[in-house]
């Protein structure tokens, strides 16, 4: 159910002015907000908020967030969430259960490129939900990666891991996010 409005007490608010709050408080109301598709960022872009770069960043950090991939809870409506074309799971629920915690909730670094226009943000893993693994020092230097387009549109959790090495050392216009 999509709506123009949120019902807030006995006033309304526009979802506007719950993603202003967003990208004033950095804390997304997932609970409010109904995006149009899975695939499109919370948040306008406005020259007042945010840097082109901060409003990806804003827009990748709520899209892992409401996907699963954090400590936080994922959106409840299956219909929001973005699936993936690797992810292989039996239920809606063991979809979620193996989405959660993989990835840290701030992003590690950001890129942006000359010659493709939007955007990559980048998420370190959690190194502590693979405690077992054999891949464990993979897990400590590589990470997984947001991307889309200029418009902070089509956001799309790849599934080809990056290394972190590529943020730290500013490759392929990247650079380290603030919050990290």
């Amino acid at each position: 159910m999509r709506s123009k409005y949120l019902a807030i007490g006995t006033g309304l608010l526009l979802v506007a002015g719950a993603c202003s709050l967003h990208a004033r408080s950095g804390v997304a109301p997932l609970g409010l907000v109904t995006w149009p598709t899975p695939r499109t960022c919370p948040t306008q872009r406005t020259s007042s908020i945010t840097t082109a770069e901060k409003q990806a960043i804003l827009c990748a950090e709520a899209f892992v967030r409401r996907n699963g991939y954090t400590l936080a809870s994922a959106i409840g409506d299956s219909a929001q969430i973005a699936s993936e074309s690797i992810e292989l799971a039996r239920s809606f629920a063991h979809l979620l259960e193996q989405r959660h915690g993989t990835l840290q909730s701030t992003a590690y670094g950001v890129c942006r490129d000359s010659v493709w226009a939007g955007f990559t943000v980048v998420f370190a893993y959690r190194p502590e939900r693979f405690p077992d693994s054999a891949s464990e020092a993979n897990q400590r230097t590589s990470s997984r990666a947001v991307t889309m387009d200029s418009a902070y549109q089509h956001l799309r959790v790849e599934h080809r891991e990056m290394a972190l090495a590529t943020v730290d050392q500013g490759r392929h216009g990247c650079h380290r996010s603030r919050g990290q």
